[in-house]
């Protein structure tokens, strides 16, 4: 029963809070910006992070940290989501473009 309870408040509380954050655009904002900068940090600390790269000294990329991270078989997950979302995102651009045109 109390499963159930804290569910019903954890809906309650998300459902809240996309209302105010709809309804107040800037502070949609400020909360992006705050989410985006945290997420870019950690990307930062975690490449600091590897053994003779203290310094930035190493060649580091995106997917080697994914490899690093999440191992190799999940290496071959990431990078295909990652490739998709790229591939995406050039069609959705393209398509814009042709439509200007």
């Amino acid at each position: 029963m109390v499963d159930v309870n804290l569910q019903l408040v954890v809906y309650r509380f998300h459902s809240w809070l996309i209302l105010v954050l709809l309804s107040r655009p800037l502070l949609a904002f400020v909360v992006i910006t705050f989410l985006t900068g945290a997420a870019a940090l950690f990307l930062v600390e975690s490449m600091a992070s590897i053994t003779g790269n203290e310094c930035f000294q190493a060649s580091i990329e995106f997917t080697t940290i994914a490899e690093l991270y999440l191992g190799h078989r999940w290496q071959w997950a990431f990078h295909a989501v990652l490739y998709l979302a790229l591939q995406s995102q050039t069609i959705a651009s393209l398509i814009e473009s042709f439509q200007v045109i």
